[in-house]
C-alpha cells in the first residue's frame, strides 16, 4: 500500500531571521520543471508590479536531517516551493510571506515535490511520465515495498490508481525515468522541454540494459 504524504502547514509568517535561513538543495530544486525565459520574466514583472502574492514554503528542520553525512543540528529552513519567486524576490528587495511545512524526512519532501509539478499546468505528456515514473521508482528505491516482482506490481498499481492510469503505463514511466537519470543533465532537461528528440522507448531499453548488468 502506498500511503499518502502527511503535510502540516504550521503556520503563515514573515519572520526575517527565518528568511536569513533558507537554503536551496540541489537534488529538490532538479525536480522542479524549469520556466522558460519569457516565462521567468513574466513572473518577475508580475511580482515587480503587484507584490509577491503566494507564500514560499520551507520546512523547518536540521542540518543532520537533511545530511545525515553532518553532525550538525543547527536549524535550518529548506526551500520547498517558490525558487523562482524567492529568487526574484531577494534580488529586487520584495518583501514575501512564508508557509512553514512539517515533513519527517528529505524523501517525503521529494514526493510532495514531485506531486506538486504533476499538479502543474503547464506540464507535457512526457514530462507526466517522468514524474509519475520518478514517484514509482521512488517509492521502491526508499524500501517502502519490499523487492521483488509482486510486490513491485502492488506498488505499480496503487500509484496507477492515485494518477488514473494502469499499473503497466506506470512500470514503463518507472523505466523511461531510470533511463532518463541515466543521462547527463543539460540532455535530460533538453529531452523533457523538447529540444531534443528521443524516443521513450529507447529510453526504456536503456534503463533495462543498465539493469541486467547490475544483476549480473
Amino acid at each position: 500500500k502506498v500511503s499518502a504524504i502527511g503535510v502540516n502547514v504550521l503556520g503563515l509568517v514573515n519572520n526575517e531571521n527565518i528568511k536569513k535561513k533558507i537554503v536551496s538543495i540541489d537534488e529538490l530544486k532538479e525536480l522542479i520543471k524549469p520556466l522558460q525565459d519569457e516565462e521567468y520574466e513574466q513572473l518577475k514583472a508580475n511580482i515587480l508590479q503587484n507584490g509577491c502574492q503566494d507564500t514560499i514554503k520551507i520546512w523547518q528542520t536540521f542540518e543532520n536531517v537533511v545530511n545525515p553525512d553532518n553532525d550538525s543540528n543547527e536549524e535550518i529552513f529548506v526551500l520547498v516551493d517558490g525558487h523562482n519567486r524567492f529568487n526574484i524576490c531577494n534580488d529586487n528587495n520584495i518583501p514575501y510571506n512564508i508557509s512553514i511545512m512539517n515533513f519527517d524526512a528529505l524523501e517525503d519532501v521529494k514526493s510532495f515535490m514531485i506531486d506538486l509539478q504533476l499538479g502543474r499546468r503547464n506540464v507535457s505528456p512526457l514530462e507526466v511520465s517522468y514524474y509519475r515514473g520518478l514517484q514509482y521508482n521512488r517509492f521502491k528505491w526508499i524500501g517502502l515495498q519490499q523487492e521483488n516482482d509482486e510486490d513491485s506490481k502492488k506498488t505499480a498499481v496503487a500509484i496507477g490508481q492515485k494518477y488514473n492510469v494502469d499499473e503497466r503505463t506506470i512500470r514503463r514511466d518507472g523505466q523511461f525515468a531510470e533511463g532518463l537519470e541515466m543521462l547527463a543533465k543539460e540532455l535530460k532537461s533538453e529531452i523533457l522541454e523538447g529540444k531534443v528528440k528521443v524516443s521513450k522507448k529507447d529510453l526504456q531499453k536503456l534503463a533495462k540494459i543498465q539493469s541486467n548488468i547490475s544483476e549480473i
